[in-house]
């Protein structure tokens, strides 16, 4: 495979890039989100929250049959 790196810094402007670092794409996804609602209630003196989180997907692919969702460090009660 061959990879082509482009320099585009300049003196006024560096790149965000970390020398070294090789291009990288994310995974194909089944849906584009359309809409999130967050219906949220805050406990700041306990740094915690608890609420509802709906997500509205447009399909993107026929035959979808799974979803997978990031909730890393979430305690998920309900789906």
């Amino acid at each position: 495979m061959l990879h082509s790196y482009f320099d585009t810094e300049t003196d006024s402007q560096k790149s965000f890039e970390l020398p070294g670092a090789r291009p990288h794409y994310n995974p194909d996804r089944p849906g584009q989100v359309e809409h999130i609602f967050l219906d949220l209630v805050l406990d700041i003196p306990n740094k915690s929250f608890h609420g509802d989180c709906t997500i509205t997907l447009k399909p993107v692919q026929s035959g979808i049959e799974t979803l997978r969702l990031d909730a890393v460090d979430l305690e998920i009660e309900a789906v």
